[in-house]
């Protein structure tokens, strides 16, 4: 179940972290509390400068807004006679015990709860050198009783390639996408955990009805190897970014409903994805082995959905897998996907 947890934590992570932490700054500006002692090292304000200066996020800003809960946590420990130490203690040890059983979401929960009810003073992020272009972003958090707390978040900043990455491979964090400072894309790596979700119409639904999702999709269906398969494709607005997407899944056949699992290793293809404004590239994904291919680049100029075009290159199994994806293409309803062949690749343009 702890999986299972995780994922949840990390989907709802995902969808609400950078709209609401725009709208967090905003409404800051208007809270009179003390905030929070953050300190940001000049590694750490430097990426934090370079992705505001290009889009709307203020990740040094939204951090540095957070209010002090400090009095509110010494109230508690007063009203109720809480020695803070001497819980911290306790906490900690059943946090200890729960990441040696590798239960890592309950361990972060009795972490924060211990770091909670002793107080905080002050939490300086700071890059950690690994080698001569890597480094660890980590955290040193001072408790009110001057005890040090060091804290490795497994993000790797690479300053040659301006990547931030999940030393797990798993995405940062854990919410499955990784993001280039230099370009401002996040983009999702192909272990990530919506994997294990696949994909049906009822995804689309949930994000036509949010506020912050407004995109376009095609869905070329088409069978194969005795599976029906799906190509979906997406082009659009993702809270304050703009991007695309293409996905390969597929089920048995006669399955029931929308649902479909995403490929797995062995069905992979290479797939490649370009994002154009006019004649101006977004964003471009080199071609590579993926299920689920995609970009989304943060920007302060953000454009409809009908104003972008998506360009992907798919290579095929065979000649059969390209014959039964081109008659997709050819029978999807909306008529609008162009496409031509090499070899065992299809171009589309959308």
């Amino acid at each position: 179940m702890t999986g299972f947890y995780q994922k949840i934590i990390a989907f709802v992570m995902s969808i609400i972290m950078i709209p609401t932490g725009s709208l967090f700054v905003f409404l800051q500006k208007f809270d009179k509390r003390e905030k929070f002692n953050s300190i940001f090292d000049e590694g750490i304000h430097e990426i934090c400068e370079t992705i505001k200066q290009d889009s709307y996020v203020d990740v040094e800003g939204i951090v540095k807004s957070f209010p002090d809960v400090s009095d509110t946590t010494n109230f508690f420990n007063k009203a109720f006679n809480i020695d803070p130490i001497a819980l911290r203690t306790k906490i900690f040890a059943a946090r200890d015990a729960e990441y040696a059983k590798g239960n890592t979401a309950n361990g972060a929960l009795l972490y924060f709860l211990g770091a909670y009810v002793s107080t905080f003073k002050s939490c300086r992020f700071f890059l950690n050198p690994v080698d001569d272009t890597r480094s660890e972003i980590m955290l040193d958090v001072e408790y009110g009783d001057g005890l040090h707390d060091y804290l490795h978040s497994s993000v790797i900043y690479d300053k040659s390639t301006g990547e931030l990455y999940a030393k797990d491979g798993k995405g940062m964090l854990g919410i499955g996408f990784n993001f280039n400072v230099d370009d401002l894309v996040v983009y999702a790596v192909v272990d990530c955990w919506m994997r294990d979700f696949g994909f049906c119409f009822g995804y689309d639904l949930f994000c036509y009805l949010t506020p912050i999702f407004y995109y376009n999709t095609r869905r070329i269906k088409f069978d194969y190897a005795g599976k029906e398969w799906m190509v979906q494709i997406w082009k659009g607005l993702y809270a304050v970014s703009m991007g695309g997407e293409v996905g390969l899944y597929n089920r048995e056949k006669g399955s029931f409903g929308t649902f479909y699992n995403a490929a797995s290793d062995e069905e992979m293809i290479k797939m490649s994805l370009e994002i154009y404004h006019g004649d101006e590239l977004i964003l471009k994904q080199s071609e590579q082995p993926h299920w689920w291919i995609n970009g989304f680049k943060l920007s302060k100029d953000l454009y409809a959905a009908r104003d972008l075009t998506l360009k992907s290159t798919l290579e095929m199994k065979d000649e059969e897998m390209l014959k039964a994806f081109c008659e997709g293409i050819d029978n999807n309803i909306h008529r609008d996907i162009s496409y031509t062949v090499d070899g065992l690749n299809v171009s589309i343009v959308w």
